[in-house]
């Protein structure tokens, strides 16, 4: 029996069209880059690591300012970040801030 007649058979028994019939939707990724993978509970240690990798680059680059801007950019877009936090983030910006 072919895999068309194997699917055809297994689509008519559960009342669906066959797979190649379906309709078939793209799969959904974030593709915007605003929104944080952080929530306030790991905010902190995210924040920690930022301040550490970027000591660290700015000795030795290896990723670059940019990439450490948008990454410290993102963090700031956590929902509910602390005065703390925000301040702490904003001196990361400066010191990955491209002039």
């Amino acid at each position: 029996m072919a895999i068309e007649d194997l699917f055809s058979t297994i689509a008519d028994r559960n009342q669906m069209p066959a797979p190649s019939k379906q309709k078939k939707t793209p799969a959904r990724h974030n593709t915007t880059r605003s929104a944080s993978p952080y929530t306030i509970k790991n905010l902190d240690a995210a924040i920690a690591h930022l301040e550490h990798a970027i000591r660290i680059d700015c000795t030795q680059s290896v990723f670059g300012r940019n990439y450490w801007h948008a990454r410290v950019r993102q963090a700031s877009l956590t929902p509910t970040i602390t005065p703390a936090q925000l301040r702490r983030l904003d001196l990361l910006l400066v010191a990955t801030s491209v002039v």
